[in-house]
């Protein structure tokens, strides 16, 4: 079995990224696990449930979809060279244009089971990745529809998969909308929240700290916070700095200068501070963030390995944010 013996959640400089939904702009997925920038890939996405396990559709790129199975294998060596190279892989449920409707706990339980057994440690004829590629975890990006049930979804999950003796540790995160609360979050044991400071037309939370209209106050980190410090089931959470990797790819798009500020002061101020989400990897490959997002968090330099890209860094910023050492392991 796959284990991402190097993966760490207590870190503050983790970099999470969505891929599977760039279209012919996607990076193979292959080229996107051998890079050492990203810590977590999350597949994007399980999106349709109609309450039986003959329901559930996925679309995870060009290539790999219930109508282009033949795909899928190609993407399961790939997610093994992601477990291999100490990356966690997760799978999401849901997205923008998701039809998933739970009309009680008892179909969210039979959902739970149907993932765990496709995706995660189970058994199942039609597991798309096949029998060995067993994916880290799930991740709810739940963005149409009701959310209600979603929370017997997941803890039902975990129960199942600890009736069928599995020991393998398993992690849940969430999307949510930066506005604040988001009520699925507090029924679930949730390892990690990637906070979308993007998007958001009736209150416009985001990242634009140095927009006159918009400034500190847009960004709600504290909030967040204060939520997974007192209210959160697991107090360990760690909450990420969701980012669109180009303006194309949300609205409320954060340049590399602004996004660097806002890391250096979550990372200060804030101990369920995690690290990055990014949407999403194509995003990311057309701007450059691959290099960019890796060089801002500063101790990413010593996994890159590449005396260019330092150069790069320094002459892009200069010494405006510091050495970036001070809360590099901080909780």
């Amino acid at each position: 079995m796959a284990q991402a013996a190097t993966f760490d959640m207590a870190r503050t400089d983790n970099l999470a990224i969505y891929w599977g939904q760039g279209g012919q702009g996607e990076p193979d997925l292959i080229d996107v696990c051998n890079k050492k920038t990203y810590d977590t890939v999350i597949l994007a996405f399980i999106t349709t449930y109609a309450g039986n396990p003959g329901s559930l559709t996925y679309n995870f790129g060009n290539d790999c979809s219930q109508a282009e199975i033949d795909g899928c294998a190609k993407l399961g060596e790939a997610i093994q060279t992601c477990q291999k190279n100490g990356k966690l892989v997760t799978v999401s449920v849901g997205g923008a244009d998701s039809s998933i409707s739970l009309s009680s706990d008892e179909a969210a339980e039979s959902f739970g089971e149907t993932v765990y057994n496709l995706f995660l440690g189970g058994k199942d004829q039609s597991r798309p990745f096949g029998d060995g590629v067993i994916l880290d975890g799930v991740d709810l990006d739940i963005e149409g529809g009701s959310t209600e049930h979603f929370p017997a979804f997941a803890n039902h999950m975990w129960e199942y998969a600890k009736e069928q003796g599995d020991t393998k540790k398993y992690y849940l995160t969430g999307a949510p909308q930066c506005p604040f609360p988001d009520h699925v979050l507090n029924q679930a044991h949730f390892d990690a929240v990637y906070v979308q400071f993007y998007n958001n037309e009736e209150w416009p939370c985001g990242l634009l700290v140095d927009d006159p209209q918009y400034g500190w106050k847009t960004f709600n980190f504290a909030t967040w916070n204060t939520w997974a410090l007192n209210t959160s089931l697991n107090q360990g959470v760690k909450i990420y700095i969701g980012a669109p990797a180009s303006a194309q790819a949300g609205k409320y798009y954060a340049d590399a200068h602004t996004l660097a500020k806002v890391i250096k002061v979550a990372q200060k101020n804030y101990s369920s501070y995690g690290g990055v989400m990014m949407w999403d990897a194509a995003a990311a490959q057309v701007v450059g963030w691959e290099w960019r997002i890796g060089t801002i968090f500063f101790s990413h330099l010593q996994r890159l390995q590449n005396s260019y890209v330092r150069l790069a860094f320094f002459q892009f910023y200069g010494d405006k944010y510091g050495d970036g050492h001070e809360h590099r392991h901080g909780r």
